[in-house]
C-alpha cells in the first residue's frame, strides 16, 4: 500500500510538471497569435486610414467656376449656356458657415418658387434673407431673359460649399495674439420649369 501511494504521488508530480510545461507552451503560442492578430489588425486599420485619406483627396469637391458649371449643365441637358445663366444665381462670398446655409437650404430644396419665398420670408435667420435675395434674382432673370412664367418655376438645386476663410487676430493678455478664422460659403441656386 505504501508503494502504491508513492507511485501515485510520483505520477501526480510528473503529470503536474507536464501540464505546467504544456500550459506554458500553449499560453505562449496563444499570446503570440493574439499579438500577431493585433498587429495585423493595426496594420490593416492604418492601411484603411491611408487609403481613405487618398480616396478623400480624390473625392474632395473642388469649387467649380461658373463657366464650368454652366457648360456641364448645358452638355448634360442639351440647354444653351444663356438659358443656364438665366436660371441660376451665384454668390461666392457669403459671410456665414456652410452648415448654417445648408440647414436653411434643405427646407427649400425642390419646392415651388412661391412656397420657397414664403418659407424664407418667415424664417428669422440671416441666411434666409441671403437665400431669398438670390432666389428673387434667379426668378427675375428667368422671367425677364427667358419669358418664363413665375408659377411654373421651382428650385431644381441649391448648392452650398466652402469659400476661402478670412484670417483674423484677437489681442489677448501679455502682448500676445490669438488667430481665428471667419468662415465663408458659396451659394448657387438653380431654377427649372415644370413645363
Amino acid at each position: 500500500m505504501a508503494e502504491d501511494k508513492k507511485e501515485e504521488a510520483a505520477t501526480k508530480k510528473v503529470t503536474k510538471k507536464v501540464t505546467k510545461k504544456t500550459t506554458k507552451k500553449v499560453t505562449k503560442k496563444t499570446t503570440k497569435k493574439v499579438a500577431e492578430t493585433k498587429e495585423v489588425k493595426a496594420t490593416e486599420a492604418v492601411a484603411e486610414q491611408v487609403s481613405s485619406k487618398k480616396e478623400g483627396k480624390k473625392d474632395k469637391k473642388k469649387y467649380v467656376t461658373r463657366r464650368k458649371f454652366a457648360r456641364n449643365l448645358s452638355n448634360n441637358k442639351d440647354v444653351s449656356l444663356d438659358k443656364v445663366y438665366s436660371l441660376t444665381s451665384w454668390s461666392v462670398l457669403v459671410k456665414s458657415s456652410t452648415k448654417k446655409i445648408e440647414l436653411i437650404a434643405r427646407l427649400v430644396r425642390g419646392k415651388d418658387v412661391a412656397e420657397a419665398m414664403i418659407i424664407l420670408e418667415n424664417l428669422p435667420h440671416k441666411v434666409a434673407n441671403i437665400l431669398l435675395k438670390h432666389l428673387k434674382n434667379a426668378i427675375a432673370s428667368a422671367t425677364h431673359n427667358l419669358d418664363m412664367n413665375k408659377e411654373d418655376l421651382f428650385i431644381d438645386r441649391i448648392d452650398t460649399g466652402r469659400a476661402p476663410k478670412m484670417k483674423r487676430i484677437r489681442y489677448v493678455a501679455r502682448s500676445r495674439v490669438h488667430g481665428y478664422e471667419k468662415y465663408q460659403s458659396f451659394v448657387r441656386i438653380v431654377l427649372n420649369s415644370k413645363s
